[in-house]
């Protein structure tokens, strides 16, 4: 059973990009201990599950908020739905985080990152 809380994170709003695409939102989560890999292949197992055939052939739109946290939970849940999502994610738009040091970074961590998955990343 996955944990409520989990659930309360991650979840597909209901809205739709342009071209039909199911957003799924990963919302920012400060405080809270990352998910383990096996209940997050579950939880987006799941959702991924509930959407109609139609709406997962053309792919995801992923809204990822990490405002809160550091570029290392960034990577973290990219390389997640790299390695994890079933379905074909069109585009990641990520809510880097705040805060000097972390936006010096930003760009030159995320090139490396973005080399490593199979979808775009928009900042």
């Amino acid at each position: 059973m996955l944990s409520c809380t989990h659930v309360l994170y991650y979840y597909i709003s209901g809205g739709k990009a342009k071209n039909g695409a199911p957003i799924l939102i990963f919302a920012d989560r400060p405080n809270e201990p990352e998910v383990p890999d096996e209940e997050y292949k579950k939880l987006i197992t799941y959702l991924c599950s509930i959407t109609l055939r139609a709406e997962k052939e053309t792919g995801f739109v992923v809204v990822i908020d990490r405002r809160n946290d550091g570029w290392g939970a960034v990577r973290s849940i990219l390389l997640k739905i790299s390695g994890f999502f079933p379905c074909h994610v069109q585009v990641a738009f990520l809510l880097q985080p705040k805060g000097f040091f972390q936006r010096a970074f930003a760009d030159f961590r995320s090139k490396f990152v973005k080399e490593e998955l199979e979808f775009k990343v928009r900042l």
